[in-house]
């Protein structure tokens, strides 16, 4: 009877056991599925709350950097100084140059970056593989470009070299978000389902980007533009409206074509590159996913690109088959794609292009005081030296005697002219500064340096050919003057007569 007791106990305690274990199972599944909506949740929360932000930040006020209101500031002392100076007589060309170095500055502040590098274009058609060559120049782990998102919402971006990974977005209006700031992972979070998450085109209000981080040649800035999206009736002009405008600030273009796809260049290719505006502009072909064919097939590829680029007159540095994802060339035309690439440096910085503008406004103003000072020399020479050739016949208590004097007095060359060029340089050289600031660096370029005794004068006032000529015409002594209203005898008189009104 015991025996059969315990027996029920047993069983009673296993079942009571196995019904506990479960619940606990179902418990600790619940607990993990309630963990993992909770994750689900805080992401979904941590992306809305980037995408509110990041929307907010690229809407809101733009907010000018420091150096660029110092500038302003600076721009304000200058225009007093024009106000209070008469001497330039072509001042509104100076105005002009100073208007446009700050509006072009204002531009610049946004990325100053940007322009102190030689700006190579990236372009082709979609899935021709441009974001991953470019990933193929990145020496960062972990730090690639998305790929595969439509021509239609990609956003442009800039790659530039820096010793940080960072990446920034900016508005129609200038405005920079830190996107590193808003989430320390972005870099890895920009793809297609990123970008069509937001439920609008975020290239409308994001129109570009800028990627900084380590990467080969630190000289050189590539844009990864939006591929071109073929169709029935051949290219887009959206397209071409694109690409011209990214190719406007860049001083070469590397077209890819994705050999996966096509196996050579095809007629679209030729066709928007003979719609592009390449003048002046250095193209290169990089024939993109070599890997995939043999040998043989690289190298009819690579003469079958050449004889089509020759045929329809298109001009280009070199041609190249290339591996992205193998980070390898295999064959060239002209030139290899890397010595290309070096080949590329800044010969003018546009920080060097508007100090030079700059320092052209000085050089207009301290030309123009110079000649002034001259002319008031000048002048001031003639008389004194009028002065003496009177000697004495001039009584001191006389009118003419006095208004000699006084017009002495007026062309005579005082301290102020240094004064005007010292403030003048004191302020040119405090904007130069701010330029400095702005692009980061500080550009070393002297002031230039004009020699007054290089400068002409329009007239000549020497008094002993106007006393020799007067000798010769009348071969009688100097005797005083006296009003007469005869017209050819007031012809005769020597050019002082008009400061002596009669």
């Amino acid at each position: 009877m015991l025996s059969k007791i315990m027996g029920l106990f047993g069983y009673v305690s296993r079942d009571l056991l196995d019904n506990e274990v479960a619940k606990n199972t179902a418990l600790e599944k619940q607990k993990a599925d309630l963990h993992n909506e909770v994750e689900n949740l805080s992401s979904h929360n941590a992306n809305l709350t980037f995408k509110n932000t990041l929307i907010a930040q690229l809407l809101g006020d733009r907010g000018y950097s420091e150096p660029l209101q110092r500038f302003r500031e600076q721009f304000g002392e200058f225009y007093n100084f024009m106000n209070n100076d008469d001497s330039l007589s072509n001042e509104a060309e100076a105005f002009s140059l100073m208007q446009s170095i700050e509006k072009e500055l204002e531009v610049i502040s946004t990325a100053p970056q940007l322009y102190s590098k030689e700006v190579i274009a990236v372009g082709g058609g979609f899935s021709a593989g441009k974001s991953e060559f470019i990933s193929s120049l990145i020496t960062a782990q972990n730090v690639s470009l998305p790929i595969g998102i439509k021509p239609t919402t990609a956003i442009p971006t800039y790659v530039l070299s820096s010793e940080i990974t960072q990446l920034v977005a900016f508005s129609n209006s200038g405005v920079r978000v830190e996107l590193n700031e808003l989430d320390s992972e972005i870099h890895s979070k920009i793809n297609h389902d990123f970008i069509e998450s937001f439920g609008f085109n975020l290239k409308k209000i994001m129109p570009f980007m800028v990627l900084k981080t380590q990467k080969n040649y630190e000289q050189l800035c590539f844009i990864d533009t939006p591929g071109y999206n073929p169709s029935k009736d051949g290219f887009k002009y959206s397209d071409r409206e694109s690409a011209n405008a990214f190719l406007s600030n860049a001083n070469a273009l590397l077209w890819l074509i994705g050999l996966d796809s096509k196996g050579t260049i095809e007629k679209d290719d030729i066709d928007f590159l003979r719609e592009l505006d390449l003048c002046h502009k250095k193209l290169y072909v990089v024939l993109n996913k070599a890997d995939l064919l043999s040998p043989s097939q690289r190298k009819a590829v690579l003469v079958q690109v050449a004889k089509q680029l020759n045929a329809y007159s298109i001009e280009y540095e070199g041609i190249s088959t290339y591996s992205a994802t193998e980070r390898e060339e295999y064959e060239f035309e002209k030139i290899p794609l890397m010595e290309f690439l070096d080949s590329l440096s800044l010969s003018q910085t546009l920080q060097k292009t508007l100090t030079e503008r700059l320092f052209s406004v000085y050089a207009m103003y301290n030309e123009s005081i110079l000649r002034k000072k001259k002319r008031k020399a000048t002048i001031y020479k003639a008389l004194h030296e009028l002065d003496i050739a009177l000697g004495g016949e001039l009584d001191e208590d006389s009118l003419h005697f006095g208004r000699l004097s006084k017009i002495k007095n007026i062309f005579q060359v005082g301290k102020e002219t240094e004064q005007s060029l010292s403030e003048l340089q004191k302020i040119i050289l405090e904007m130069k500064k701010s330029i400095d600031e702005i692009f980061g660096k500080v550009l070393k370029i002297d002031l230039p340096q004009i020699n007054e005794k290089d400068i002409k004068i329009e007239f000549d006032l020497a008094v002993e050919e106007i006393i020799d000529d007067e000798s010769n015409q009348t071969n009688k002594p100097r005797t005083k003057k006296k009003r007469d209203s005869n017209s050819d005898k007031e012809r005769d008189n020597p050019w002082w007569i008009h400061f002596f009104p009669r």
